[in-house]
Protein backbone atom coordinates (compact mmCIF):
# COMPACT_ATOMS: atom_id res chain seq x y z
CA UNK A 1 0.00 0.00 0.00
CA UNK A 2 1.35 3.65 -0.68
CA UNK A 3 1.87 5.11 2.66
CA UNK A 4 2.27 8.82 1.10
CA UNK A 5 -0.95 8.22 -1.10
CA UNK A 6 -3.40 6.75 2.65
CA UNK A 7 -1.54 9.66 4.21
CA UNK A 8 -2.84 12.31 1.53
CA UNK A 9 -6.14 10.62 1.75
CA UNK A 10 -6.31 10.98 5.42
CA UNK A 11 -4.99 14.74 5.39
CA UNK A 12 -7.94 15.50 3.05
CA UNK A 13 -10.30 13.70 5.19
CA UNK A 14 -9.21 16.06 8.25
CA UNK A 15 -9.45 19.09 5.58
CA UNK A 16 -12.86 18.27 4.79
CA UNK A 17 -14.28 17.52 8.53
CA UNK A 18 -12.24 21.02 9.53
CA UNK A 19 -14.39 22.86 6.46
CA UNK A 20 -17.56 21.50 6.63
CA UNK A 21 -18.08 19.12 9.61
CA UNK A 22 -19.36 22.12 11.76
CA UNK A 23 -21.71 23.21 9.35
CA UNK A 24 -23.62 19.87 8.56
CA UNK A 25 -23.48 18.99 12.67
CA UNK A 26 -26.81 20.73 14.58
CA UNK A 27 -25.96 22.33 17.57
CA UNK A 28 -27.48 20.93 20.46
CA UNK A 29 -30.10 23.70 20.45
CA UNK A 30 -30.57 23.83 16.90
CA UNK A 31 -32.74 21.64 14.66
CA UNK A 32 -31.42 20.85 10.89
CA UNK A 33 -35.36 22.35 9.71
CA UNK A 34 -34.54 25.49 11.61
CA UNK A 35 -34.51 28.73 10.24
CA UNK A 36 -35.44 29.70 6.83
CA UNK A 37 -36.15 28.30 4.05
CA UNK A 38 -33.00 29.72 2.30
CA UNK A 39 -30.76 28.67 5.79
CA UNK A 40 -31.63 25.07 5.66
CA UNK A 41 -30.57 25.22 1.43
CA UNK A 42 -27.62 26.55 2.61
CA UNK A 43 -27.38 23.15 4.95
CA UNK A 44 -28.63 20.95 2.49
CA UNK A 45 -25.78 22.17 0.26
CA UNK A 46 -23.35 21.71 2.57
CA UNK A 47 -24.39 18.44 3.52
CA UNK A 48 -24.80 17.70 -0.29
CA UNK A 49 -21.00 19.41 -0.75
CA UNK A 50 -19.57 17.15 2.43
CA UNK A 51 -21.42 13.48 0.82
CA UNK A 52 -19.86 14.30 -2.89
CA UNK A 53 -16.39 15.19 -1.46
CA UNK A 54 -16.30 11.91 1.58
CA UNK A 55 -17.95 9.71 -1.36
CA UNK A 56 -14.56 10.21 -3.19
CA UNK A 57 -12.60 9.91 -0.41
CA UNK A 58 -13.83 6.58 0.36
CA UNK A 59 -13.63 5.91 -3.20
CA UNK A 60 -9.90 6.01 -3.30
CA UNK A 61 -9.13 4.57 -0.51
CA UNK A 62 -11.27 1.58 -1.19
CA UNK A 63 -9.33 1.71 -4.69
CA UNK A 64 -5.87 1.42 -2.39
CA UNK A 65 -7.00 -1.10 -0.42
CA UNK A 66 -7.80 -3.03 -3.29
CA UNK A 67 -4.77 -2.66 -5.15
CA UNK A 68 -2.47 -3.36 -1.98
CA UNK A 69 -4.45 -6.95 -1.68
CA UNK A 70 -3.69 -7.65 -5.29
CA UNK A 71 -0.74 -6.65 -5.02
CA UNK A 72 -0.14 -9.41 -1.89
CA UNK A 73 -2.13 -12.35 -3.46
CA UNK A 74 -0.28 -11.43 -7.17
CA UNK A 75 3.16 -11.12 -5.53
Amino acid sequence: MDPERLKEIEERLELLAERLGYRIRPSRHQSFVRGGAEQVEERLRDLAEFTIELHELVAELVGLLAAAASGRRGG
